[in-house]
């Protein structure tokens, strides 16, 4: 299991890692998207959170989700910057739980308080957390 960490969930004790979590991912968009300095960006890296970056797979599984809720402003605001991480987050584990190259495919689960997230992403079949604690 990979959890995918929104920007609203990445707390102090999950930056410290204590328990040396391999499981615990966050995508480059998330990270852009919130404006982390180098020190938080550095903060991340140390803690054992892996930093995901997006490849021409996801882009293209973006085009399909953003054709279905492109104009969901409760889940993408352009115009207030909100958002555009979290429908590329659901594109990513699209992208990669249909890769037909591989045998075992990996689960994720999205780790978030934003409910409209959760709502689509649900709507796809990809598990959501809303608490911390949980994972």
């Amino acid at each position: 299991m990979r959890f995918l960490l929104d920007k609203n969930i990445l707390s102090k004790k999950l930056l410290r890692n204590d328990g040396g979590r391999t499981d615990l991912y966050v995508i480059r968009e998330v990270v852009d998207e919130f404006a982390f300095s180098s020190f938080e960006e550095s903060r991340i890296k140390g803690s054992g959170i892996n930093v995901l970056t997006v490849s021409k797979k996801h882009l293209e599984k973006l085009k399909e989700v953003l054709s279905i809720h492109g104009d969901n402003l409760q889940l993408l605001n352009i115009y207030e910057c909100k958002g555009a991480a979290d429908i590329v987050m659901i594109a990513y584990i699209l992208a990669e739980v249909q890769n037909p190259g591989t045998l075992f495919t990996e689960e994720y689960s999205i780790v978030t308080k934003d409910t409209e997230l959760m709502s689509v992403a649900k709507s796809y079949g990809i598990k959501c957390i809303d608490d911390v604690n949980l994972i």
